[in-house]
């Protein structure tokens, strides 16, 4: 007959294999069963891991792969938990009002803000064809004394927050001018070399190549046998 306490001992062990296994079945209940190395619990204590090959949970007990489930697709495993991503928090504007006194500012280009003790209140976005300017949504405005795409005439180009002035760079015109109540800008080669601001003329008909060109030139030229020659 059997030792009564080897019996008690064997059916202690019955009973706990039980639970381990319902245990497991109902953790796996409703969840993706991955795929484990057979060796990936040995020498580790008994405890949940992370799988190293899958996203989900591996149950070790007694260096043995107890269970080994996958975790939803809207989390991750970490820690030996599913859980889900990190939510990223939204980055909230620095209040412009801080540390001003009371009175309109302009949160950014297009946002007008009313400060009051150091708080923002009664934000305006600015409407189309508007920005915000010291504090007040005005409508852009932009001038060129030099009527436009002129590459002759040396001109000034002016917004409301910046003044800019034809310039060389070589023999290349950097041409300022408005489109749309906007600044804008345009590099012309110039044939004849840029100088001050503008695109040289030619000295004389003959340098002129282009048809176009030596009929439109000052110097009163005419075209003739693919030649630009003076009047």
């Amino acid at each position: 007959m059997i030792d009564t306490n080897k019996k008690y001992l064997i059916l202690g062990i019955l009973f706990s294999a039980v639970l381990l296994l319902s245990s497991c079945q109902q953790e796996a209940v409703g969840r993706r069963i991955i795929k484990v190395d057979q060796f990936f619990c040995v020498d580790k204590v008994d405890g949940n891991y992370c799988s190293n090959s899958e996203n989900g949970v591996v149950k070790c007990y007694d260096e043995n792969v107890a269970s080994a489930v996958g975790c939803a697709s809207t989390q991750t495993c970490e820690n030996g938990k599913c859980v889900f991503g990190t939510q990223t928090v939204p980055t909230v504007p620095a209040n412009v009002c801080s540390g001003k006194s009371d009175g309109n500012y302009c949160k950014d280009e297009n946002t007008r803000v009313e400060c009051y003790d150091e708080n923002e209140v009664n934000p305006q976005n600015c409407g189309t064809g508007q920005k915000c300017s010291n504090g007040k949504c005005v409508e852009q405005t932009c001038t060129d004394n030099d009527g436009g795409e002129v590459y002759w005439i040396k001109g000034t180009t002016k917004t409301q927050e910046v003044t800019l002035i034809d310039q060389c760079q070589n023999n290349t015109l950097i041409e300022y001018y408005c489109g749309r109540q906007t600044l804008l800008s345009l590099n012309v080669y110039c044939i004849y070399g840029c100088k001050d601001g503008v695109c040289l003329n030619p000295l004389d008909c003959s340098e002129i190549k282009v048809q176009q060109e030596c009929l439109n030139s000052e110097l009163s030229c005419y075209w003739d046998n693919n030649n630009c020659l003076p009047t």
